[in-house]
């Protein structure tokens, strides 16, 4: 008799950050710790110190993940429905900590997954090691988004790319030429404008008031006026996104405000939170050119702000 082969099924490994989720489950769960218990805020630089795997364990732990309110990338959903229908395995493969990537992994109906647990951190070559260890070298195709993914396109049979830049997407074509890029959620010009809610600006112009009531007519009033009005401006679209951060898991579930650009997935957590750093600490420096009082009342403001989404 002859003896019959069989064809090994190559497995879909999919990354979940940026990938399968709209967003950077780390962000999203210090946001909701710091919501719940302010004061932790201090001790997360304590646990970056011991590592970011440690530090991702420490996040998950104390703000559990509600997989039921993570906005997914719907055409990674359909990717991964498509592979599984062709009855190709899919799992898992984050960077993100094994207590958030389970529940994931769960909801998605994936076979298995791989993650980050409290001690190393599975990203980049680590987790094309792990990949290749548990699947073969050239035995699984992976999808991904990250410069970080380089490796890990390498070790795969195939690769899959989600929400890349031009300049990424030639690395990834360069490695494995067949290779597919989805579009993610990557945010335009116009969402994070909306975000920043310019139409509150308008109380603002409250600070030429002085130089108006006073009948001033010089140009050094008026440009500190303008000054303290962009300082102004600045820091208070910095909270709104802040808060917008701190209130998502509400927002998501509220049937007006889950339309906002970060909750509804138009604008990353990720860019939202470095914008909102940016522009707070710009309207800080701003306002100190214009004078060491109008500091005082900014970091007054900021403080303020910050108690109110608290």
């Amino acid at each position: 008799m002859k003896s019959e082969t069989t064809t090994p099924v190559i497995p879909l490994a999919v990354d979940v950050d940026g990938t399968l989720v709209n967003g950077n489950l780390l962000l999203e769960g210090a946001a909701r710790l710091v919501a719940a218990r302010p004061l932790w805020l201090f001790l997360m630089p304590v646990w970056w110190w011991r590592g970011r795997a440690y530090l991702k364990r420490r996040v998950a732990e104390a703000a559990p993940l509600d997989a039921a309110t993570v906005l997914l990338n719907p055409e990674v959903v359909a990717a991964i429905a498509s592979a599984r229908a062709e009855g190709q395995p899919v799992h898992l493969a984050s960077a993100a900590d094994a207590l958030y990537v389970a529940p994931l992994a769960e909801r998605v109906l994936a076979d298995g997954y791989l993650a980050s647990d409290g001690s190393e951190n599975l990203s980049g070559a680590s987790k094309a090691r792990k990949l290749t260890a548990r699947f073969g070298e050239r035995g699984f195709d992976y999808m991904g988004d990250q410069w970080r993914d380089l490796p890990v396109w390498r070790a795969a049979r195939r690769a899959l790319a989600v929400n890349v830049s031009p300049a990424l997407a030639r690395r990834v074509r360069a490695i494995r030429p067949e290779a597919r890029v989805l579009p993610g959620a990557g945010g335009t010009f116009r969402d994070y404008l909306a975000a920043l809610r310019p139409h509150q600006w308008v109380k603002n112009l409250l600070v030429f008031t002085p130089a108006i009531a006073a009948h001033l007519a010089g140009v050094e009033a008026y440009g500190q006026a303008l000054a303290a009005f962009v300082a102004f401006c600045a820091c208070a679209s910095g909270t709104y996104l802040a808060n917008d951060m701190l209130d998502l898991p509400h927002d998501r579930n509220h049937p007006t405000k889950r339309r906002r650009p970060l909750a509804d997935g138009r604008v990353t957590i990720g860019g939202t939170f470095v914008l909102a750093i940016a522009l707070m600490l710009s309207g800080l420096a701003i306002a100190a050119f214009v004078s060491v009082e109008v500091l005082g009342l900014m970091a007054a403001y900021l403080f303020l702000a910050a108690g109110y989404s608290l």
